[in-house]
């Protein structure tokens, strides 16, 4: 369906480039109007955001090929002590690299609002999701 509309498209526009510029633009809105009417709907469950991180992974990033949301399944076959830490997803790109996803909501604080040392640090829930994903 996508070429289809390039094909139409592309006569219409000086350039490919304008097209892509201008699908590009579409998918953004696209995405952006979803996430508006999610977070309404769904700001502090998670569960939620993983369903439609799922639904719009491609739309998200295009260079992810799959995504993989039963991950905890697939890793305590691996680690026995998984069944205690299981991650959200695992992303597949098109170079064929991993990515390990733990999603937050948009409501939880990922950074302190006080510095330390003149510095802003993670809350202890980030930290434990990045020491889930390390441990993985």
């Amino acid at each position: 369906m996508l070429f289809q509309l390039y094909e139409k498209r592309y006569d219409i526009l000086a350039s490919k480039i304008e097209l892509f510029k201008e699908t590009d633009t579409y998918k953004l809105d696209y995405i952006n109007e979803l996430y508006q009417q999610h977070l309404k709907k769904h700001k502090s469950h998670e569960s939620k955001w993983q369903t439609f991180f799922e639904d719009n992974f491609n739309i998200i990033n295009p260079s992810y090929k799959y995504v993989i949301r039963e991950v905890d399944t697939i890793i305590e076959q691996i680690d026995e002590e998984a069944k205690s830490r299981p991650i959200d997803f695992i992303a597949i790109d098109i170079y064929n690299n991993i990515e390990l996803i733990e999603l937050k909501t948009p409501s939880a604080d990922i950074i302190s609002k006080r510095k330390d040392r003149n510095n802003y640090c993670l809350t202890h829930n980030c930290t434990k999701a990045c020491t889930q994903l390390e441990n993985i």
